[in-house]
């Protein structure tokens, strides 16, 4: 079983390299030839790649940080999947009339199905109780995916929405020690803020569904913005 588990997480991590590598290689020769100048790199080039790899790493770190509760990072997890998928497959269908569609749009669907059925299957023995946990090995394979998708779709700002839970609990633990720091004071009873929740004596399973709420909210809101504002950019960058 710890076998079939890895392998997924094992594949998103490799999925993350190789968007590394597409966006932000270590010489000249990793961007294409139509971003790169005569005498050197276009900065914008440069800045692009190394935003993408901010987004990378960060969501990546992210991820850990929601992985202390049963149930709690492989649910929103794949709400988040199912969110860029379904986007995907919407952006698919939208791209041409059968037989001229982009190609690449139904990749990333089929990755992201693919993706989902793992954690589908890694949920059903990682809700509470437990039987197995996740760790850093799985935890930083999902947030590695979720940027990854973001950024082969070129949606990293709607990654606020669909990673929302994620953004969520990296702030209460910034927010958690600035105060202690500069003030000495806790505004949380203990970070990431899900702890917060159990210190208030909420069940596990009572902070898991309605974190699993939370996420889904945010997730339609990232979906809604993507179908309403970034189907038509392509037309308006060719006028």
């Amino acid at each position: 079983m710890a076998a079939g588990l890895v392998l997924p997480a094992f594949a998103a991590e490799r999925l993350v390299d190789l968007v590394r590598r597409l966006v932000g290689g270590e010489d000249q020769g990793d961007i294409p030839a139509e971003l790169a100048l005569e005498n050197g790199t276009d900065e914008r080039v440069v800045g692009a790649a190394e935003d993408d790899r901010v987004a990378a790493c960060g969501l990546e770190r992210r991820g850990v940080l929601a992985d202390g509760v049963d149930g709690l990072l492989a649910g929103t997890g794949i709400i988040a999947l199912f969110t860029f998928m379904a986007m995907n497959v919407a952006s698919y269908i939208r791209s041409g009339p059968p037989g001229h569609r982009n190609l690449t749009k139904l990749d990333l669907a089929i990755v992201g199905a693919a993706l989902i059925g793992a954690a589908v299957g890694f949920l059903w023995f990682n809700a509470f109780p437990a039987e197995v946990i996740m760790g850093d090995t799985g935890s930083m394979a999902f947030g590695g995916a979720l940027a990854a998708f973001a950024i082969m779709m070129k949606v990293e700002l709607l990654l606020l929405f669909i990673g929302g839970i994620y953004v969520i609990e990296a702030l209460s633990v910034m927010i958690q020690v600035f105060s202690f720091k500069r003030f000495g004071r806790r505004v949380f009873l203990m970070a990431p803020i899900h702890h917060h929740f159990e210190m208030k004596a909420w069940s596990e399973t009572k902070i898991t569904i309605r974190f699993w709420i939370i996420a889904a909210l945010l997730c339609a809101v990232g979906f809604a913005l993507y179908y309403r504002y970034y189907f038509g950019l392509p037309r308006l960058i060719h006028l």
